[in-house]
């Protein structure tokens, strides 16, 4: 199915856009789905033709990247293994969807390791990727939450032990 690119009839405050020109829909505006490459076990593309017979290769499954290490300045092709964040999409992690800018897990020189993707797989045809040295920073933000959570759970703790204590020897002055 088709999607139209223009703009839309009402403006954002909510009024009807007037027509300047004759037509409402354009077949510059007309574009369509977009192409979810998803982790797969094997690769599949399509080809497309578009407008003036244009070829664009699309990825619709992928299995193999090609990672750019920084250091030693050489391209290698390493296997996916899966998706650890999107921020497109959050739910593209749990449907395994690649796009541009994810951060996928990849079996590299013998060890899993972690890439972010640099380029538009729905489009291209192809996933690049480059290495990453750190851990993203969305993983290292939930760990320090996730420490700091625990610290306070235990501060309270350490607090509402000392009342339950005060609670009982109250109760047994009382008797």
């Amino acid at each position: 199915m088709t999607q139209w690119h223009g703009k839309a009839r009402r403006k954002p405050t909510g009024g009807i856009r007037t027509a300047k020109r004759r037509k409402d829909k354009r077949l510059a505006e007309k574009g369509g789905n977009p192409t979810l490459t998803v982790l797969s076990d094997e690769e599949r593309r399509s080809k497309v033709v578009g407008r003036g017979f244009t070829t664009k290769v699309k990825e619709r499954r992928a299995k193999f990247a090609s990672i750019a290490d920084a250091k030693t300045k050489k391209v290698q092709k390493a296997e996916i293994l899966n998706v650890e964040e999107n921020n497109a999409n959050r739910l593209f992690v749990r449907r395994n969807i690649i796009t541009k800018g994810a951060v996928i897990k990849i079996k590299f020189a013998g060890s899993e390791r972690l890439a972010e993707v640099t380029s538009k797989p729905g489009q291209q045809g192809q996933v690049q990727a480059v290495l990453l040295d750190r851990m993203p920073e969305v993983k290292q933000r939930k760990k320090a939450e996730k420490k700091e959570e625990k610290k306070t759970d235990k501060k309270e703790e350490k607090k509402e032990k000392p009342a339950k204590k005060e609670k009982s020897e109250k109760k047994e002055e009382k008797k």
